[in-house]
Formats: structure tokens, C-alpha cells, sequence
């Protein structure tokens, strides 16, 4: 195996390897290179041949004298700096360090979305049920959720307080339902009625329903979105002075020389600092 490479003095881990001899016109500096600029869409027109043999033009070409086809966009590495990214995450309290190895820290808020396992804890009968054996909604929610589609129709022959057809209603399903008892179907006439819904934006409104809904974002921060976020430069430059002062005080105060990213974390365990600079 080969020797693990040890630093000199003064020298860091980090290295940016930089092309000075390049010359080209679509190689810009070194940074961090943002990922959520909106480009409008760019084409490139081109024109058939009048001068081909009629018997190599076919109905589509001869409607058209002409075809645009997108301009693939240029994807340049030169832009991304190894210190620019280590930088950003940096300033975001986001690096920890573990003896002599940098640790991205993450928050369960970051993606909070999980997936579901064929074991389905926590849930028991209809919290306020209208009907003597009412379904949880959650519960067929999910099985609605699992075997159809948005726009599928969905048969209930024992519609009792009409909790399938709540939910197939919710998600954007058609439904039938019914029901030999009276009692029931009054119940269910009346939940449904009065039931109220949340509004979905269509994902495809040419398709309709079949298209499928935006049902809820949550976020999703990664290491990815934080080093390319360039506004936390402008971030930095508001809160670093705050930070630079408190950091000098907590130092003062502990009789330590922490650099920011190795103050220990008080989220989610008893904080180390005083309280007078807290």
C-alpha cells in the first residue's frame, strides 16, 4: 500500500488545481457555480437542403423548411474550488471536527421524508368514529395511496361511514360506493357533504387528474445545495462580524482558542458555554 502523505508545516489539506495557461473565453474563475439560475431555453435553427432528391423528402420535411433543435448547455469544472465549497458549508456551522477528520453534520429537518416499511406501527381505530366499525383513514388512505392512480375509480359495496370514499375523494380518486343499511348510507351522505378538502395543484393539466397532483414539498438540504448556495455569501458578510465577537467572547471566557467550526454543538444536548455568552 502506499504511505499515507503527511502535511508540512503551514501547508493545508485543501488544494485548488487552476488552469492560468487557459485562454478559452467559457472558462471562468474558480468558485462555486450556481445551480438554481433559470437559463431561457436556447435553440439552434437548421434548414433542409433544397437540393436533396424529392424522393428523400418526406411529408414532415416538406411542411417544414425548417427545424430548431436545444442548445446543450456547457458544463464547466473549472468553476467548482474544493475551498470555495469547504468555505460555504463552513460558514453555515454545518463541519465538525473529529480528530483529524472533517464531518459533515446533518439535521433530520434537512429531508424529513422516510420510507414506509410493510410494518405500519401506530395506528389504531378511527380516532372519532361515526360509524360502529369505522376504518382509520390512514389506513386506507395508504391502500388507496399503493394500488391506484389519480383518476382511478375506486368500489366500495360496504360503504358504512364512508371512509373510503373520503379518502379516494382527498387523493384525487373517483369513487362508488354502497350500502344495504339506511343508517349507513345517511352517515356517509353527511360526512360527505360536509366534508372539507385540501386543494391540489395539477402536475400536468393537459392530462387532468391522470396527470397527478403536487400533494406537499418538503426541503431537501445536502451537502450539494448548501457549497453552490451562493447567497450565503451574502449571509456571511452580515452575520460573520456577530459571530467573530461572540466566538472571541466564548473563547475569553473558556480559555480556549476554538476555531467556529469546533465549538461543540448545544443542539439537542446541555450547552458547554456560560451563561453570560450564550
Amino acid at each position: 500500500m502506499p504511505r499515507k502523505k503527511t502535511l508540512q508545516a503551514g501547508q493545508s489539506g485543501v488544494r485548488d488545481f487552476r488552469h492560468a495557461e487557459a485562454r478559452r473565453k467559457n472558462n471562468p474563475p474558480a468558485g462555486v457555480a450556481p445551480t438554481y439560475e433559470v437559463q431561457e431555453r436556447q435553440t439552434k435553427t437548421y434548414a433542409y437542403d433544397p437540393h436533396l432528391d424529392l424522393q428523400l423528402v418526406w411529408a414532415g420535411k416538406a411542411e417544414h423548411t425548417s427545424f430548431d433543435v436545444d442548445v446543450v448547455s456547457l458544463h464547466i469544472h473549472e468553476r467548482i474550488s474544493t475551498r470555495a465549497i469547504l468555505d460555504a458549508v463552513r460558514r453555515v456551522g454545518r463541519v465538525a471536527v473529529f480528530g483529524d477528520t472533517l464531518r459533515y453534520i446533518r439535521y433530520h429537518e434537512d429531508f424529513p421524508v422516510r420510507p414506509l416499511s410493510n410494518l405500519w406501527d401506530g395506528l389504531g381505530g378511527a380516532a372519532n368514529p361515526l360509524y360502529a366499525v369505522q376504518t382509520n383513514e390512514e389506513v386506507i388512505a395508504r391502500c388507496i395511496l399503493l394500488t391506484t392512480d389519480p383518476g382511478d375509480l375506486i368500489f366500495d359495496p360496504t360503504c358504512g361511514s364512508g371512509t373510503t370514499a373520503y379518502c379516494a375523494e382527498k387523493w384525487g380518486r373517483r369513487w362508488i360506493t354502497c350500502d344495504t343499511s339506511r343508517v349507513a348510507l345517511a352517515i356517509a351522505r353527511q360526512r360527505l357533504m360536509t366534508a372539507k378538502y385540501d386543494y391540489y395543484e395539477l402536475r400536468d393539466p393537459e392530462r387532468g387528474p391522470a396527470g397527478g397532483f403536487f400533494y406537499e414539498t418538503v426541503p431537501h438540504i445536502t451537502l450539494e445545495s448548501i457549497a453552490k448556495n451562493t447567497e450565503i455569501d451574502t449571509i456571511a458578510a452580515k452575520y460573520q462580524p456577530q459571530i467573530d465577537q461572540a466566538l472571541s467572547e466564548l473563547n475569553a471566557a473558556l480559555g480556549k482558542e476554538w476555531k467556529e467550526w469546533e465549538v461543540p454543538p448545544c443542539r439537542g444536548r446541555p450547552c458547554v458555554c456560560p451563561e453570560r455568552v450564550r
